[in-house]
C-alpha cells in the first residue's frame, strides 16, 4: 500500500477527525493556531526523534501529531513554505520553497478573535520579513515563536519578530520540546519553560 500523501492524511484529534467524529461539528472551537515552517531548511536532518537523528520536519511533524491527540480539535495547523496552506488533518506537507511567514499570518489572522493563541515554529529568516512584521502587527494577541533553527540571523529575526507582537520566544535546537511547550501554552498561563 503506498504512504498515505500527508496533505490528505487525517491524524487523531485534528480539526477535521474532531469534527468528523462529532457528526461535522468541532464540539469546542479551537484555541491555538500552530504556523509551522515547511521550507526547505525543515528538511535538515539535525533533530532527534525517540533517541534518532531525523529531519526537524520529521521530528515537529511527529510532536504535532502528539498534541493534536492530546488536545483533539483545539489546534489548528497553518503550513506555510512558498505558499501557506490550512491542514485540518493535521499533517503539514512535506518541506518545498521559501519562508513565506507573512502568508501564513494573513491566514491566521482571519482566526483572531482575541481569545486565540498564536504559535510561529520555524528554523530560519523568512524572506520579505517586513511583510511578515507589517501583519503581526494587525493582530490583537502576542504571538509565540518556538525556533528550531541554527541561523543567528534567523534566530535574531524570530526573537525580535516575538519580542515585537508581546510574544514570547522559545529556542529548540533539537526539535524535541515541542510537545511540552505547546502543551504548557495550552494548559497554563502561569510562565514559559524553555524562554529567551
Amino acid at each position: 500500500m503506498p504512504p498515505i500523501d500527508p496533505q490528505f492524511e487525517i491524524v487523531p484529534g485534528s480539526i477535521a477527525h474532531t469534527a468528523i467524529q462529532h457528526g461535522g461539528q468541532l464540539p469546542k472551537p479551537p484555541i491555538m493556531v500552530v504556523m509551522f515552517d515547511i521550507s526547505y531548511s525543515m528538511d535538515e536532518r539535525d533533530a532527534t526523534l525517540y533517541g534518532r537523528t531525523v529531519s526537524r520536519y520529521a521530528a515537529g511533524v511527529a510532536q504535532l501529531k502528539e498534541l493534536q491527540a492530546k488536545h483533539p480539535g483545539q489546534i489548528a495547523i497553518i503550513a506555510f513554505g512558498d505558499e501557506a496552506t490550512v491542514c485540518p488533518g493535521g499533517v503539514p506537507p512535506e518541506p518545498n520553497g521559501w519562508t513565506m511567514l507573512y502568508l501564513a499570518l494573513e491566514k491566521a489572522r482571519e482566526a483572531d478573535t482575541g481569545a486565540m493563541k498564536f504559535v510561529i515554529i520555524s528554523d530560519g529568516l523568512p524572506q520579505q520579513g517586513d511583510l511578515a512584521k507589517r501583519e503581526a502587527e494587525q493582530f490583537s494577541v502576542p504571538i509565540d515563536v518556538i525556533y528550531v533553527g541554527r541561523d543567528e540571523r534567523g534566530e535574531e529575526f524570530m526573537k525580535d519578530f516575538a519580542h515585537g507582537t508581546g510574544g514570547t520566544f522559545y529556542t529548540d535546537t533539537s526539535t524535541m520540546l515541542l510537545t511540552t511547550t505547546i502543551s504548557k501554552l495550552l494548559t497554563d498561563s502561569a510562565g514559559p519553560i524553555v524562554v529567551e
